[in-house]
């Protein structure tokens, strides 16, 4: 059995080191790696070519962001599961690979396999709980629970473009919310976190385009309720708030 992490990059070289350094501490050794990059070439050619005997593949080229370097490693990936690992995420230590195989073999049926993660916010850590997979197919499943850092999902069921490239913060979102019930009987919660990701991500940078795409996939997937309605419109205008008092605050402080 073999994975494929897919790491997608910008412009960040030392970020993608410590991704691939994670990536090369791994106990478990049957895995490729796959480097997509939409920045500078030298930079990110450089750290790659330190990692040179683990990168299989290493595509430098523009696109249209970070969802579609996403679909362009999908495309290429040959392992029997892929992990979205993104430059400057880091897996929890090294065993992870190796527990994520041992639970694969103990659940021959399994298509997605799911775990915890861990949001770096530089001066503190915290814990993201991975939801038990009933949840899902409840009408109040409004948020994942875990990050795509922390998915290992079946190539086959992945397929070779997984990302609709016209959802700008939650595609992520739009391709999971849906097939987290189509194999809801497949999934297998894993026992501990996967993954260290570091705040700041495309899907950080906007919540009220995050909240708005959210708000328009979920009712894609539920009937329309009052429930859902109220939460997603109260996401949205406490954000707006928020927004607003930014600016405030910081000619406060200073």
């Amino acid at each position: 059995m073999m994975f494929s992490i897919i790491t997608v990059c910008f412009n960040n070289p030392q970020e993608l080191n410590d991704t691939l350094k994670s990536v090369k501490e791994q106990s478990f050794p049957d895995y490729e790696i796959i480097v997509i990059n939409g920045g500078d070439r030298s930079a990110a050619e450089e750290v790659v070519l330190k990692y040179d005997s683990l990168v299989n593949v290493f595509i430098s080229e523009p696109d249209k962001g970070i969802y579609d370097g996403m679909n362009k490693g999908a495309a290429l990936a040959q392992g029997d599961f892929v992990i979205y690992l993104n430059s400057g995420d880091v897996f929890c230590n090294e065993l992870v690979l190796s527990k994520v195989a041992e639970q694969v073999l103990s659940h021959p049926e399994a298509k997605i396999l799911y775990g915890s993660s861990i949001s770096d916010y530089g001066y503190k850590k915290v814990l993201c709980q991975a939801k038990n997979s009933k949840d899902f197919l409840s009408e109040k499943f409004y948020e994942l629970g875990f990050s795509h850092q922390s998915i290992f999902v079946d190539r086959v069921v992945l397929g070779d473009s997984p990302f609709d490239l016209t959802y700008k913060v939650a595609a992520d979102f739009n391709y999971l919310y849906p097939k987290l019930r189509e194999y809801n009987d497949k999934l297998v919660l894993l026992g501990f976190p996967v993954s260290i990701f570091a705040t700041g991500g495309v899907s950080d940078l906007d919540k009220t385009i995050l909240n708005k795409e959210k708000k328009k996939i979920y009712f894609l997937n539920n009937p329309i309720n009052i429930a859902a309605t109220v939460h997603f419109i109260k996401l949205i205008l406490m954000e707006n708030i928020k927004k607003r008092l930014r600016p405030i605050i910081r000619k406060v402080k200073f």
